[in-house]
């Protein structure tokens, strides 16, 4: 048969110790009529608070009026803007898939059986140049702050697709794949930390 557990001094003195918090029905704060909380001391009384000067009034009982809090409203404008900033990236990378075949069948004098290679390496080149430069997009954001970046990033990845399609030769599309994603860079750093 097993002995009963023998208890420590130290355990026998934590197992009655009484806490100032949990001597009292009501530890913590209870709110007064007015809203606002009283916070209680061990005993139960309320305790004192002296009006801090800097503080606006916000009881009766000092002889003045309750302070209104205001919540601050979300900015509905500045959001869109970054849902738009934060679609623009999928749009330039995913847009030129539907056509870039045929694109590439009548610019250049490529074989049929050469075109996915090439498609897939101008598709791919957007991406690579993006994570290449996101780490530099991210330290210039840090210094000359996120909305320059993200506006010059905008404008520079609407104008390298404009001009993507515009190429006229293979050498060309890629150039402006890859400058299209040299600007868009930053785009997902800003949207992110925005």
């Amino acid at each position: 048969m097993p002995s009963p557990r023998k208890t420590s001094r130290l355990e026998e003195s934590a197992e009655s110790e009484v806490t100032p918090l949990l001597a009292t029905s009501q530890a913590g704060p209870t709110a007064q009529p007015n809203g606002e909380l009283a916070p209680k001391q061990a005993n139960g009384k309320p305790v004192n608070k002296r009006p801090d000067p800097e503080e606006p009034p916000n009881s009766e009982s000092d002889g003045h009026l309750p302070r209104e809090d205001h919540d601050t409203p979300l900015p509905k404008l500045q959001v869109l803007l970054l849902c738009y900033a934060a679609i623009v990236e999928p749009i330039a990378y995913f847009s030129i898939f539907p056509f870039v075949n045929q694109m590439i069948k009548e610019i250049s004098n490529i074989e049929e059986e050469n075109i996915g290679f090439w498609s897939g390496l101008i598709e791919s080149l957007f991406s690579l140049t993006q994570m290449v430069l996101m780490i530099i997009y991210g330290r210039a954001a840090d210094r000359l702050g996120r909305k320059p970046v993200l506006v010059f990033s905008l404008t520079g990845v609407a104008f390298a697709t404009a001009l993507f399609g515009m190429s006229k030769a293979l050498w060309q599309m890629i150039a402006f794949r890859c400058l299209a994603g040299v600007f868009a860079g930053s785009v997902m750093y800003d949207v992110s930390l925005a």
